[in-house]
């Protein structure tokens, strides 16, 4: 191949990644390396990603995908399951949302972490602000070899891991972490969200708070929000429109309200703890798809009323400016302004998560 220009800075973006030098890339078809020369090499904007793990391996995608460059037009991105290329692709707009309880995974950053000193400095960061809550990320998400455990061992691990008080600042950790490793990868946001939790590191992101008020932020919102036995309520996932779940909300016994808005095919609702058992039975005769949520109790629901104003008096303490880039509300759907930022937090607790609308806004927001 033609000795490609001088990349501007030390890891351009998008990258040809290999695990050790090919020794047979001379076996690329001088067909395809035709095609290259005739119609490719003049076209400098065009920019191409490929995954191999073997010589061999590289050279069949090379292959492919030099015969693909010249299928490629202007302002097109071509993706395969072999590799990706795009010419004259103007810059997209990108925006990154950061996900909520419930999205809590044993070993989650692990691989940041064992890899890349910063990523032990900010887990690090992150466990001297949970030791004053007696917690620890080295020693509660992170586990060798879980897999190769005794059945009751993994479930431990995992009933721990769900738990609010601890979930919460895991959640935004984790999130801060691959946002970390994005940024250094070149990749940089025009605007965040979150949901529910999310919005936190949201915040975070878009320079609002600094990483040790996310974590004790997550940390005291998980506390305030948990509960223990009968006084925790709970969670359950409907398959299913809004208009369907009221339905079917309005033939249950008991305290239940929707939480989240996910999708068009998917409500989550908080309540009772007996109140979401009878819905998804209901729900199951009904022959709709239900889950009941990895949770520890009903959130974004009356259960969290004192828990909210608990949060909210925890605010009044921490500086909180105004974001650096566009910044969307998980409850009104569109991007947050001159609200009192500490308020809004303490507010989203208790309200409804519209995500259907705000991922809608900011797909239409941002063309």
């Amino acid at each position: 191949l033609p000795a490609p220009p001088p990349p501007p800075h030390p890891l351009p973006l998008p990258f040809l990644m290999i695990r050790r030098p090919p020794r047979s890339t001379h076996c690329i078809s001088s067909a395809a390396s035709d095609v290259y020369k005739r119609q490719v090499l003049h076209r400098h904007s065009a920019k191409a990603a490929v995954v191999s793990w073997k010589p061999a391996d590289l050279v069949n995608k090379l292959e492919k995908l030099l015969a693909a460059l010249s299928n490629v037009k202007d302002g097109e991105v071509l993706q395969d399951k072999d590799f990706t290329v795009s010419l004259n692709v103007k810059k997209p707009n990108v925006a990154i949302v950061f996900p909520g309880q419930g999205s809590q995974q044993a070993n989650m950053g692990s691989k940041l972490y064992r890899r890349h000193q910063w990523a032990k400095d900010m887990v690090n960061d992150a466990d001297r602000v949970l030791a004053k809550e007696d917690l620890s990320i080295e020693g509660g998400i992170f586990h060798k070899n879980l897999h190769k455990q005794r059945p009751e061992a993994i479930a431990k691990v995992l009933e721990n891991i769900k738990q609010t008080e601890f979930s919460q600042p895991s959640i935004v950790l984790n999130s801060a972490l691959w946002m970390t490793r994005l940024k250094k990868l070149g990749i940089k946001a025009n605007a965040v969200a979150g949901h529910s939790l999310g919005e936190l590191t949201a915040l975070w992101a878009a320079g609002s708070i600094s990483f040790q008020d996310l974590i004790q932020m997550a940390t005291l919102r998980g506390r305030f929000m948990s509960a223990k036995g009968d006084a925790a309520g709970s969670m359950a996932f409907l398959g299913c429109t809004r208009i369907q779940a009221e339905e079917l909300l309005s033939r249950v016994d008991g305290y239940l309200t929707i939480a989240n808005l996910n999708s068009d095919g998917q409500t989550i609702v908080s309540g009772d703890k007996q109140a979401i058992q009878d819905l998804i039975k209901l729900a199951e005769s009904s022959g709709l798809r239900s889950k009941e949520l990895s949770v520890s109790n009903a959130f974004h629901s009356k259960y969290m009323d004192e828990a909210s104003q608990k949060f909210a008096a925890a605010l009044k303490d921490k500086s909180i400016s105004a974001p650096k880039m566009k910044l969307y509300s998980g409850l009104t759907a569109k991007e947050l302004g001159d609200e009192d930022l500490s308020a809004y937090l303490a507010k989203q607790m208790l309200g409804e998560v519209n995500y259907i609308g705000m991922i809608r806004h900011i797909a239409e927001s941002h063309n």
